[in-house]
């Protein structure tokens, strides 16, 4: 969806007058921009949380080069 597209619906779904002067374009898309910082983009990281993450230690041995990485960790 592009910005002008976005003014447009808010537009359309407020049946806010297209010969309005409260709120410019400017001021829709700060409007967005502070809805989407405030609420949308903490619930998206929330949802991000690590699920099904196991941890395994693995003792590091002298003399040894190389160790097995889990196909799961790529």
């Amino acid at each position: 969806m592009l910005a002008s597209d976005a003014v447009y619906a808010i537009k359309l779904r407020t049946s806010l007058p297209s010969s309005q002067d409260l709120f410019s374009d400017s001021d829709l898309m700060m409007f967005i921009d502070q809805e989407l910082r405030s609420d949308i983009y903490p619930w998206i990281t929330k949802q991000r949380e690590e699920h099904f993450v196991s941890s395994k230690s693995i003792s590091i041995v002298a003399g040894t080069a190389n160790y097995r990485i889990p196909s799961r960790a790529f």
